[in-house]
């Protein structure tokens, strides 16, 4: 049998996706397995956004070669973006990853009040409202990487 795999190629992309989930699914189903592969969508917006970053700096010449692993990616992009602002993006995008990466708690799923609550380090409670901002960061985060690839490249 043949996987069709969803083929993305930039951020936005992935933005539609996880607007989708959180602003449709999530507002139906209210399950946090719709919560957390909106995270997952927006953990995987900013990684395609260092891709981009890095293939621009390779392709004009200012690196040698583009990572392969997202964590190499992540961390040469850290070192290569020396922008105040980018601090901020690399931390949220830190923050969902850890979200992903734990164990979580369901609370109230199938309710108005549906809740991930992240069980390592110090206690994260995701809300709809939360992920609405979450969203909200990762689109400003896309909008400031496409804007210093075109000053900076």
């Amino acid at each position: 049998m043949i996987e069709i795999e969803d083929h993305i190629d930039a951020p936005e992309e992935e933005l539609k996706r996880a607007e989708h989930l959180i602003y449709v699914s999530l507002k139906i189903t209210r399950t946090c397995g719709i919560m957390k592969n909106a995270i997952k969508r927006l953990i995987d917006a900013y990684e395609l956004g260092f891709t981009e970053i890095l293939e621009a700096l390779y392709n004009s010449g200012q690196i040698e070669k583009v990572p392969n692993s997202i964590k190499e990616k992540s961390e040469k992009v850290k070192e290569l973006v020396s922008d105040v602002n980018f601090t901020k993006y690399m931390r949220h995008y830190n923050l969902l990853k850890r979200i992903d990466a734990s164990t979580c708690e369901n609370i109230s799923e199938f309710r108005k009040g549906v809740t991930l609550k992240v069980l390592s380090g110090r206690l994260v409670e995701v809300k709809i409202d939360t992920l609405y901002e979450y969203l909200e960061i990762t689109k400003e985060g896309v909008k400031f990487i496409r804007n210093w690839i075109s000053k900076n490249v």
